[in-house]
C-alpha cells in the first residue's frame, strides 16, 4: 500500500510538474505576443512623430526663410548701391555672408530630416571650389580674429578649380570638420 501510495504521489508530481511547464510554456507565448504588439505600437508611435517633425520643420523652414530672404534681398539691393560707405559696404557684406550661412544651416536640418526618412539626393554641379573655401573662410574670419586666432585656407597649386559634385553638401562638410577640428573658433 505505501509503494502505491509512493507511486501515485510521484504520478501526481510528475502531473503538476507537466501542468507547471505548460503554464510557463503559456506564459512565455503570452509574453513574446504581448512585446510584439508593445513594439508594433511603439512603432506606429515612432513613425507618427517623425511625420510629425517632419511636417514641423517644412512649416518652420518656410517661416524661417521667408523673412530671410527679405533680408538678403535688401542687403543686396542696398550693397549695389553706389552712395554706401566702404564701411556699411563691408558690413552689408557679413550681413549678406550671414544671411547665407543661417539659410545653409536651415538647409542642413531639412537635409537631416531627408536623410531620417531616406529621402536624401545627391545634386552634383560644376562649382567654383576656390570660390568656395573662400567663403568658409570669411564665414569663420570674424570669429577667429574675435579670439585672436589666426585663420588660414592652404590650397595646393594641384587642387582643381572646379570640380563637380554637390557643393552644398561640400560645404556642409568642411564648415563641420572646421567645427570639430578647432574647438577655439
Amino acid at each position: 500500500m505505501i509503494l502505491l501510495g509512493s507511486l501515485s504521489s510521484f504520478g501526481l508530481f510528475i502531473l503538476i510538474k507537466k501542468s507547471h511547464e505548460i503554464t510557463q510554456q503559456r506564459l512565455k507565448a503570452e509574453f513574446a505576443t504581448t512585446e510584439a504588439k508593445l513594439a508594433l505600437k511603439a512603432k506606429e508611435a515612432a513613425d507618427i512623430a517623425n511625420k510629425a517633425k517632419s511636417t514641423f520643420l517644412a512649416s518652420m523652414s518656410h517661416e524661417l526663410r521667408t523673412p530671410l530672404n527679405a533680408i538678403l534681398g535688401f542687403a543686396q539691393i542696398m550693397r549695389r548701391s553706389p552712395t554706401l560707405p566702404q564701411e556699411h559696404q563691408e558690413n552689408i557684406n557679413i550681413i549678406n555672408r550671414s544671411g547665407n550661412h543661417l539659410l545653409s544651416l536651415i538647409n542642413d536640418v531639412l537635409d537631416m530630416s531627408k536623410i531620417e526618412a531616406g529621402k536624401i539626393t545627391l545634386d552634383e554641379h560644376d562649382f567654383d571650389l576656390h570660390h568656395l573655401l573662400n567663403e568658409v573662410r570669411d564665414l569663420f574670419y570674424l570669429k577667429a580674429e574675435s579670439k585672436r586666432l589666426q585663420l588660414q585656407i592652404e590650397r595646393d597649386e594641384s587642387v582643381s578649380r572646379y570640380i563637380r559634385t554637390d557643393g552644398t553638401k561640400l560645404r556642409q562638410v568642411l564648415i563641420n570638420f572646421k567645427r570639430h577640428r578647432c574647438r577655439h573658433c
